[in-house]
């Protein structure tokens, strides 16, 4: 059971911040009418923050019990 909590768990930390910032990158493109610098931009935070998400989520795993 806990593998599969923790599946989710990284699941929501890979997609979730990919797919916002590509939503907010289009918005932003289609505000400014920018397309498609805002996208990218935000499409590599996205992707930026998943990963730090995810290391941080390994690291806390990897923590010895005290």
């Amino acid at each position: 059971m806990l593998i599969f909590i923790t599946a989710l768990d990284t699941t929501w930390r890979a997609f979730l911040p990919t797919l916002g910032g590509v939503f907010l990158g289009i918005g932003i493109d289609h505000l400014f009418n920018i397309a498609p610098i805002a996208t990218i931009v935000c499409l590599f935070l996205g992707v930026l923050t998943s990963a730090l998400l995810i290391a941080k989520q390994l690291r806390d795993i990897r923590k010895p019990l005290k």
